[in-house]
């Protein structure tokens, strides 16, 4: 797929298909591969496909009173993402690469005769910091990241060395140390939240400092991790 296939549709009208988990947070620039077998989800995919190939990723608000609720609240701030692939297997389930395009907020959910949520969303665009703040900011997360990722990290070495020398924004790599570094689902919502690059990545670098710290005190056993992302 070219960067071109990434993008959000023309004719995108701020309606979308809503995937809410408890537990991941999408952001854009990150490719994540998902398991799609409940039957509403099911039929989701199959929308999607005959569609605009966008999934909306969103977070569900953590307390378990809410997790126990048919439709539990989700937080506004969420990421479209479009379909990068995907494999229908012969049980009817989906294998599904998920690429992140862009985050949104959550304007209205949708009144829905289908199974899974709808809703009405408007994207959301970022600042742009000055050089200086950009070089300065990117000598921080990458030497903070190398001091945590042994322990918290979902990198590999191929991925960390590929970050390291690709000249991407500052603000899509706080999203990429956020999503990989080992920071909970709701730090890393907090960070999707953030469109001013500089709060995010002040508030990434104040988490990172936390696992550095977390790091120092443990006994450095690595941790066992799901497979790693991709770097879209």
């Amino acid at each position: 797929m070219s960067k071109s296939e990434f993008q959000i549709p023309e004719s995108f009208d701020g309606s979308v298909r809503l995937f809410p988990l408890p537990n991941m947070v999408l952001f854009p620039g990150v490719v994540q591969a998902l398991n799609l077998f409940e039957p509403r989800y099911r039929q989701l995919m199959a929308d999607v496909m005959a569609d605009d190939q966008l999934i909306t990723m969103a977070l569900v608000k953590p307390d378990n009173e809410n997790l126990s609720m048919p439709v539990p609240e989700i937080f506004e701030t969420v990421c479209v993402g479009k379909v990068m692939t995907h494999a229908k297997l012969e049980n009817g389930t989906y294998n599904v690469l998920l690429a992140g395009v862009s985050r949104a907020i959550i304007v209205d959910e949708l009144a829905s005769d289908t199974p899974y949520r709808q809703a009405k969303v408007e994207l959301l665009t970022e600042g742009k910091l000055d050089v200086d703040q950009e070089e300065g900011y990117r000598v921080e997360l990458i030497e903070l990241f190398k001091n945590t990722r042994e322990v918290e990290s979902q990198f590999d070495e191929k991925a960390l060395d590929k970050l390291v020398s690709d000249r991407i924004e500052v603000g899509q790599l706080a999203d990429l140390i956020a999503y990989a570094s080992g920071i909970s689902p709701t730090e890393q919502q907090q960070v999707l939240e953030f469109t001013d690059v500089r709060r995010r990545v002040e508030y990434l670098i104040s988490k990172l400092q936390q696992l550095g710290d977390k790091v120092a005190s443990s006994d450095g056993s690595p941790r066992d991790f799901p497979p790693g992302f991709s770097l879209n």
